[in-house]
C-alpha cells in the first residue's frame, strides 16, 4: 500500500478547544461562510467557488506522537486531500499529494498530515548547517529607493555573512554590512551552542563605525556584547 511513498510526516498542533464536543460535532447557528458541514463519514465539503468546510472527528483512541501515523483510525477516517498550490502556481492543483486529518478530544484539537513525495531526487537544500561541518558564505547588494511625504531618498546596503558549523549543535557566524547613505559599517559576530536539547548559549558581539572621517579603522560609534543562556526544564 505504501510501496511508492518516500516520506511520511506527522504534524500535530494542539490548542484549547473552545467549543463543547457536542457543538464541534453538530455545528448549528452561527457558522463561517461556506458550504454546509459534511455529514459523517464525510469530512470535507467544497462548493463551486472553492470554499471548503471540514468536519473534525472525535479522537477514537490514544494518539502517539511518533511520526508514523500507524493508528488504525488513520485508515478508518477519511483524509482531507486535493489541495491547491500557493507557490509557484497559485490556485493550481498541488504537484504532490497531502492527506490531512482533524481530530479533537475534550481538551485539544489535533491536526495530522501525511506528505507524499514521488521523486526524492528533486529535493533542493541550500543550508545543511545542522547536519554537518560546513562553511557558508553569502554576499548581498541591496538598492532601495523610498518616497515619503517628507522627501525622497535611497538606502544602499552591501553585506557579507559567513557561517561555520562546528557541530550539529554549535555554530559561529559573522556579518559585515556597509550602508552607503549613512557611511556606516556595522559588524556582528555570533556564537550559538545547544549544550543540551532545548537549552542554548548565545554570545553576540556588535559594533557600528562611521566611515566619514579620515584614518583607519573608522570611528567607533557603538559597541555591545550580549550573553544569553536558556535552560529547558522538564517535569
Amino acid at each position: 500500500m505504501f510501496g511508492w511513498m518516500r516520506r511520511r510526516v506527522l504534524l500535530v498542533f494542539t490548542c484549547l478547544l473552545l467549543a463543547s464536543p457536542a457543538v464541534a460535532q453538530s455545528p448549528v447557528g452561527n457558522r463561517a461562510d461556506g458550504p454546509a458541514a459534511p455529514v459523517a463519514p464525510h469530512v470535507v465539503v467544497r462548493d463551486a467557488e472553492g470554499h471548503t468546510t471540514l468536519r473534525a472527528t472525535r479522537l477514537p483512541g490514544a494518539l502517539s506522537l511518533d511520526g508514523r501515523l500507524g493508528e488504525v483510525y488513520y485508515r478508518d477516517v477519511a483524509a482531507v486531500s486535493n489541495f491547491i498550490q500557493m507557490e509557484p502556481f497559485a490556485g493550481q492543483p498541488a504537484s504532490e499529494k497531502t492527506d490531512v486529518w482533524v481530530f479533537f478530544d475534550d481538551q485539544n484539537l489535533y491536526v495530522s498530515a501525511r506528505n507524499w513525495e514521488s521523486d526524492a531526487s528533486r529535493r533542493v537544500t541550500s543550508d545543511m548547517r545542522r547536519d554537518a561541518n560546513n562553511l557558508f558564505f553569502n554576499a548581498t547588494v541591496s538598492f532601495n529607493l523610498f518616497d515619503t511625504p517628507w522627501g525622497k531618498g535611497d538606502s544602499n546596503l552591501i553585506s557579507s555573512r559567513v557561517t561555520y558549523s562546528l557541530s550539529p549543535r554549535m555554530f559561529v557566524s559573522a556579518l559585515v554590512q556597509y550602508q552607503a547613505s549613512a557611511d556606516t559599517v556595522s559588524t556582528n559576530a555570533r556564537f550559538r551552542w545547544e549544550y543540551q536539547p532545548g537549552s542554548e548559549l548565545f554570545v553576540v558581539y556588535s559594533d557600528g563605525r562611521n566611515t566619514r572621517g579620515e584614518g583607519f579603522p573608522p570611528l567607533l560609534e557603538n559597541r555591545s556584547l550580549v550573553v544569553k543562556v536558556t535552560r529547558l526544564f522538564r517535569w
